[in-house]
């Protein structure tokens, strides 16, 4: 069921409405959305509609600006009618906003980013860092909060040159001007890092703490992986060495700021460089956890490289993943998440989700069943033994012969009997020479060698070696 309102794609570019209106007009309904937890579908309409109003700007953007009460593009007033815009005016001023700037080549991917922003729980007394912290790498949607002075990146058919780009040098002057350019921290990294070391007070330590997350920021924007991991292990070494429980608070809170999907990827990105430097990337991930996990299994289904797969694998197998967590992917509905979370499982040995990979054997998709039969395999245990007998009676021919090389790679005399028995009975040629390859037998006395180079052959089809 659909929220109350007008039509989200094609309205308001057709009717005579100002570009700037329908921009706002569908920014709103897609901020709308997100704070009413839509379906994804719902959101991509909703932001196509968006996508081909700023297309068709005769400026270079909209600024959309709230006082608490209207919402206001380029200092037109949005009518408060319009679906969404008193959701737009109440998360702002949540979040602490008093204004963002939509460029006309936004992508949409921002544009998606900043809105499910939005349409977040704003966390009391930490809005505005939660908000900040999401946004990290988004370059063509600038947030104006209410204490900070506003930046426009060049002026619009609306305001004039003088109203932009003039710089401030305290925020208390910035509210008496129109817009402004924030003052940036200019000193190099390590200048930065030093400050930081020199144990600044508590009151100064917040705004050095900023400069640190505006560097990780342009370190993001502008691809250099190396300097996102040394801010993450600075960060690390901070936090470890903080003897104030106030002080470690902090340095806590930077860290949480710090860890969000567009800092995660040229993170990881950095574990298949190889060498010390791989191995500093996976130490600062096995310290985040989770979400990094996540990052990396969606490096892993990306990649077609053979190489960034077992580089990428061979790190997940290094962190203690939780099993509640491998338990969840597991069953999320993409089948490759679910995949190579059982891999995970089996390939780690992971006895304490033997259930789990059992019922995974009954998965709809027939990669994941497969993935699970090697995993069982691998844990070895008199349950997944039965499991693997029972595979021998599937009907796909795929399945028997996972099941029945797992059975050979047991190497068990109770696992020999079954292998017989199913031998006894099977129809199709692969399933039978894989059955042959787990008894160490063969149909056709060709010698050694040709057994050896056979076993192997089907070996690397039936256990992807």
């Amino acid at each position: 069921m659909r929220l109350p309102g007008p039509p989200l794609v094609g309205r308001g570019i057709f009717d005579g409405m100002d570009p700037e209106l329908v921009v706002a007009e569908h920014f709103a309904q897609l901020v709308n959305l997100a704070v009413h937890q839509r379906p994804d579908e719902e959101l991509q309409e909703s932001l196509s509609a968006l996508l081909e109003a700023l297309e068709s700007l005769p400026d270079s953007g909209v600024d959309l600006s709230t006082d608490g009460q209207l919402l206001r593009a380029n200092h037109v007033e949005v009518p408060n009618s319009i679906v969404g815009v008193n959701d737009l005016v109440s998360q702002c001023g949540a979040f602490g906003l008093s204004s963002l700037y939509l460029e006309r080549k936004t992508s949409a991917d921002e544009l998606l980013l900043v809105a499910r922003a939005l349409g977040a729980e704003p966390v009391p007394g930490q809005a505005e860092q939660a908000f900040r912290g999401s946004l990290i790498g988004v370059d063509r949607i600038i947030p104006t909060f209410a204490l900070i002075p506003r930046v426009l990146p060049r002026p619009t058919r609306s305001l004039t040159p003088e109203d932009w780009g003039r710089t401030v040098p305290s925020e208390n002057r910035a509210h008496s001007v129109t817009f402004a350019a924030v003052r940036r921290y200019t000193g190099s990294l390590n200048e930065l890092f030093v400050r930081l070391m020199a144990g600044p007070t508590r009151e100064a330590l917040p705004e050095l703490q900023e400069q640190l997350f505006q560097r990780l920021g342009e370190a993001v924007r502008d691809g250099q992986g190396s300097t996102v991991l040394e801010v993450f292990e600075f960060i690390a070494d901070r936090l470890d060495k903080a003897g104030d429980d106030r002080v470690q608070q902090m340095w806590q809170t930077l860290e949480r700021r710090c860890i969000r999907p567009l800092t995660l990827e040229p993170l990881c990105q950095q574990l298949l460089v190889g060498g010390e430097e791989g191995r500093r990337a996976i130490d600062v991930a096995r310290r985040i956890g989770a979400p990094a996990v996540e990052q990396l299994l969606e490096m892993l289904t990306a990649t077609d490289s053979r190489h960034e797969r077992a580089t990428l694998f061979n790190g997940l197998l290094t962190m203690r993943i939780e099993a509640g967590f491998l338990r969840h992917l597991m069953h999320d509905q993409r089948w490759y998440v679910a995949r190579n979370a059982v891999d995970l499982a089996g390939k780690g040995a992971r006895r304490e989700l033997e259930d789990d990979l059992i019922e995974m054997t009954e998965h709809v998709d027939e990669r994941v069943k497969l993935a699970a039969l090697h995993g069982l395999a691998r844990l070895g245990t008199p349950k997944a033994l039965v499991v693997l007998h029972n595979a021998m009676k599937d009907p796909s021919p795929a399945i028997r012969t996972k099941a029945a090389a797992a059975l050979g790679s047991l190497r068990r005399t109770l696992a020999m009997p079954m292998v017989s028995a199913a031998l006894a009975h099977e129809r199709d040629t692969t399933v039978i020479t894989a059955l042959k390859v787990a008894l160490g037998i063969h149909s056709r006395p060709s010698g050694p060698q040709a057994l050896v180079d056979e076993r192997r052959s089907v070996l690397r089809m039936t256990l992807g070696r």
